[in-house]
């Protein structure tokens, strides 16, 4: 083999075997998770309001499609195989709509850019959407704002706050970690529980507005 050709071969096989390396590698599985809708009973009543829209949620920048986690001493961080279907913020924006939907809490319900000329509009804020943790014990919780304006009048009637905590399951075996997914059912249950809490409220503000 001429001399020419050997050095070449020598330059590109650390190339190769780096190429070969890469392709190697385990590839990352990512696992995506979706908040599930509480349910709720309708009342027997008519619902006095003709139309209440809902505007999109507002959330910190930091609750993205990950799934966010704070420790006790204020360090945070992301699950990297752990994903949200949508963004936080969006999900629970479409599960109150969808839940005050059901409790017939308006004539019609439905988000903003559908109800154009609706009568009062819903508007949140997602304030706290993550997991807690202190060693292996962790609590999922949720926090949302809600403050519904009449638009005719350009009033609020309506503004408080709903916060809910779940602690999340532990395993059966002292030494496992806490899997990503009962910190994921946590989550969701909380969030159920601030959703329920909610649309209890709001029903109970618009039912005693005038028809």
């Amino acid at each position: 083999m001429p001399v020419r050709r050997l050095l070449l071969c020598l330059v590109l096989l650390p190339l190769v075997l780096c190429g070969c390396g890469i392709s190697a590698r385990p590839r990352l599985v990512v696992r995506h998770y979706a908040l599930g809708a509480p349910a709720i009973e309708a009342p027997a009543a008519a619902p006095a309001v003709k139309a209440l829209a809902i505007a999109p949620f507002d959330s910190p920048s930091h609750y993205t499609d990950r799934i966010f986690y704070r420790d006790n001493n204020n360090a945070a961080g992301y699950y990297a195989q752990d994903r949200w279907v949508a963004a936080p913020a969006d999900m629970i924006a479409r599960l109150m709509a969808q839940s005050l939907r059901q409790a017939r809490v308006a004539q019609a319900v439905g988000r903003e850019r559908l109800l154009r000329d609706a009568d009062l509009v819903l508007a949140g804020d997602l304030v706290r959407f993550e997991i807690v943790r202190d060693g292996r014990d962790c609590t999922a919780a949720c926090e949302l704002q809600l403050v519904i304006r009449d638009l005719r009048k350009r009033t609020v009637v309506f503004a408080q706050s709903f916060a809910g905590g779940v602690p999340v399951k532990k395993p059966l075996v002292p030494v496992a970690r806490v899997s990503v997914a009962a910190m994921v059912a946590a989550l969701d249950a909380a969030t159920s529980d601030v959703l329920t809490q909610a649309t209890a409220a709001i029903g109970k503000a618009l039912a005693e507005m005038p028809k």
